[in-house]
């Protein structure tokens, strides 16, 4: 068991000014960043297409940023398939 010593009331009212004044600057660096992020071009790009893509998981969405970052439709499982059936229809 720790026993920690007696501290005078300026000591506590001391830390207590420091612990809100760095309270008080993070909060005012955090709504700075906030601001640069929702200005910046890329987030522009990336909040227009996750709406392009509101039914994707945010993962998916990133791996169709990656992969085609102009796309506009998205092809799911089925309609590949499908056209792979027919290709190999043509061909036999």
């Amino acid at each position: 068991m720790e026993v920690y010593p007696i501290t005078a009331k300026k000591d506590w009212k001391q830390k207590q000014a420091d612990l809100k004044e760095q309270i008080t600057d993070a909060i005012d660096e955090l709504a700075n960043q906030t601001e640069k992020a929702r200005i910046s071009e890329e987030m522009q790009k990336h909040l227009q297409l996750m709406s392009k893509f509101h039914k994707y998981s945010y993962h998916n969405i990133l791996l169709i940023l990656c992969q085609q970052p102009n796309a506009s439709l998205v092809a799911g499982c089925t309609p590949q398939k499908v056209v792979r059936i027919n290709k190999w229809k043509k061909l036999n």
